[in-house]
């Protein structure tokens, strides 16, 4: 696995600069840190931001509504306690915490341009590399999430580009065991140090490599054990890092662990052990907080509990395919009293049972709502304070880049591109759960890296193969 450094020599680095800088000045002269004070300051990371200050006033992982409500599991742990770091050294709802934490958003968001660029260039070329990159620094809606919502989005993007990125490149590593127990090796010179490679030349055999003065075709064959094993813990904690952050991206790890397993396989390798090792470091991570919500609640679950109430603000008496706002326990008076009642897990069981008869009802009806959902997620989400003109402009554009992205998709297909089908099983089965639950338009974000380098080859796809063809020949 090729290593990658953030240097002013890669053609990336610059980029990362002018996009933080970019958004770190949007921060200031449009005053984002700037959030509305009422309702227990509510708007100010919303239940992360009230964990977070639960967790700086000595309350513990609590309280996601603004109001003392005892423990909670309602969010993934990682981002309300980097908030609540914030808080305790800045200060809870102050305006240095605000521009910290917009500053920190920022950062995540600038560096995803790193595995955007590892990843197009890997995919298709350097052009579409750059031009990607180019794109995520400068367009508005891609900085509005990093300077203007203090939430784990742009962590979570990064997160999962660069998970994306690994998963393309994991067919490289060298750490396998075969069925005898035994570390299999390969004979490529794929892994070494360059100083191995340019002794071995470009078609180098073993053999050949073992005649040459204190050289031995171990010391080519077989990387070294950190070659070997780095990937695989990356993996692992990579993934343990993001369930932790947004659980909703492990719909993509069967996808990754799979497409993983089925490149090495194809080129002979076994991975039985790095599937081992990255699954350890993987449940390493996650079980303390499982067992934690375990020993709280007295039952287990995996991060969160609130899938059955997010489940009933999509589905029930009134939905049309849109979040429901009003059912919310911060907006409506009647659930917050049901869920201090009740305490979170049987509100959550009750809201599950109440959107499930709802759907036993009419199955029909459901899959209508999915299909809406669908349409919305892709499309853009219809909203009744803005004008028609307002609307037409905005989800035409919105519908405009899901369109460019699966022709690029489809582009990459037909061209037989490395990764083309991982692309289409990310666009497959991310944004499902939200199809069931309700959409919205940062839910779209997480995947955008990717869908923004398939719009870019698909509209330079031409100068693209071009260009392939030159170095070619």
């Amino acid at each position: 696995m090729a290593e990658s450094k953030l240097t002013p020599r890669e053609p990336y680095f610059w980029i990362f600069v002018i996009a933080l800088v970019l958004r770190v000045v949007l921060i200031f002269f449009g005053h984002t840190y700037r959030f509305y004070d009422h309702n227990h300051n509510f708007s100010f990371g919303w239940e992360m931001g009230s964990i977070g200050r639960s967790i700086a006033e000595g309350e513990g992982f609590s309280s996601p509504f603004g109001e003392f409500t005892g423990p909670t599991a309602w969010e993934p742990p990682l981002y309300p306690y980097l908030i609540a770091g914030v808080f305790k050294i800045f200060g809870i709802y102050s305006l240095p915490s605000a521009v910290v934490l917009l500053v920190i958003n920022s950062i995540f968001s600038a560096l995803t341009c790193i595995p955007i660029y590892l990843i197009a260039r890997r995919c298709f070329s350097e052009r579409v590399a750059l031009w990607t990159c180019w794109v995520w620094a400068l367009f508005p809606s891609v900085m509005a999430w990093a300077t203007r919502w203090v939430w784990e989005t742009s962590l979570a993007t990064f997160l999962l580009t660069l998970l994306f990125w690994l998963t393309l490149v994991m067919e490289d590593s060298e750490f396998s065991f075969a069925p005898s127990g035994l570390i299999k090796t390969s004979s490529s010179t794929q892994g070494l140090r360059p100083l191995d490679k340019l002794r071995a030349g470009p078609g180098l055999h073993s053999s050949a490599a073992s005649r040459l003065p204190g050289m031995h075709s171990d010391s080519l064959d077989r990387p070294s054990l950190r070659n070997r094993l780095l990937p695989w813990l990356l993996f692992g904690l990579l993934w343990g890092i993001a369930a932790l952050v947004n659980t909703s991206l492990l719909s993509f790890l069967p996808v990754s662990g799979l497409w993983i397993w089925w490149r090495r396989w194809k080129l002979g390798k076994h991975s039985l052990g790095g599937v081992i090792l990255a699954s350890a470091i993987f449940l390493a991570c996650v079980m303390p907080w499982s067992v934690r919500n375990c020993r709280t609640f007295g039952k287990f679950f995996f991060i969160r509990s609130n899938f059955g109430a997010e489940l009933r603000l999509g589905n029930g008496r009134g939905a049309d395919g849109r979040w429901m706002q009003q059912l919310h326990p911060t907006q409506n008076a009647h659930e917050m009293s049901r869920y201090r009642n009740l305490g979170e897990i049987a509100y959550v069981a009750a809201r599950e049972q109440e959107a499930s008869a709802y759907i036993r009802e009419d199955y029909g009806r459901f899959i209508a709502l999915c299909g809406k959902r669908f349409i919305y997620y892709w499309a853009g989400i219809p909203r009744s304070n803005e004008t028609t003109g307002q609307k037409i402009l905005r989800n035409s554009l919105y519908c405009l880049s899901s369109l460019l992205a699966f022709w690029g998709l489809v582009t990459a297909w037909r061209k037989h591109k490395q990764g083309a089908w991982l692309f289409f099983w990310l666009i497959l089965v991310y944004p499902v759960v939200y199809y069931v639950v309700f959409p919205h338009p940062r839910y779209r974000h997480p995947i955008e890296p990717e869908m923004g380098i398939l719009i870019v080859y698909g509209l330079s796809r031409e100068e693209a193969d071009e260009e392939e063809e030159a170095k070619n020949q």
